[in-house]
């Protein structure tokens, strides 16, 4: 059974943030583990940094908000999209929207760009986005490149360019134009 979230202040007083490294310390032993002043947390499955206080997981990042603005957040978003950094600098508020837009290359993406895959039965490269709730074909193209630069033009037109620090699309045609 899982206990009750704990209060701000009950969390506060167990732990410390450094919202300058996103680090949380051992403030109290309260529950009789760890030592004063440790770094506390340990990565999850999904590869965030989870910290377990009173018979309870808490998401570092969410404790990071909570901690530096006073409130729970609804949704948060690693601006970097590092999971384990924590800095306050990097976390933002968001919605589910701009969640999602801001993800990495999936590990089975081939072409390294997000929206970008080879159509084996044609023999060229799809490019493709979601804008105004649906999924909309970009074209399909001879090399990656023009369908990496197909990718960019639409993320900037759906602004998705607003919410990503580095899309994989211009990444990777950095990388081409840069011989990598």
């Amino acid at each position: 059974m899982k206990r009750e979230i704990a209060s701000r202040e009950e969390l506060m007083s167990a732990f410390r943030y450094n919202p300058k490294t996103g680090f949380f310390y051992r403030k109290s032993d309260g529950d009789g583990k760890g030592k004063l002043g440790k770094i506390v947390g340990c990565k999850s499955g999904a590869g965030y940094i989870r910290i377990f206080y009173n018979g309870r997981y808490y998401l570092a990042h969410r404790l990071a908000w909570l901690f530096h603005y006073g409130v729970w957040p609804v949704q948060t978003d690693h601006i970097n999209r590092i999971k384990q950094d924590n800095r306050i600098k990097n976390l933002r508020e968001c919605d589910t929207k701009t969640n999602m837009r801001n993800k990495g290359a999936q590990k089975r993406n081939t072409s390294g760009v997000n929206g970008v895959c080879f159509d084996e039965k044609r023999g060229k490269w799809l490019s493709h986005i979601r804008g105004d709730g649906k999924t909309l074909i970009l074209g399909r193209f001879p090399d990656v490149l023009s369908a990496a630069q197909a990718r960019y033009d639409a993320e900037v037109k759906y602004k998705y360019t607003e919410c990503i620090e580095n899309p994989t699309s211009l990444r990777f045609i950095k990388a081409s134009v840069n011989g990598r």
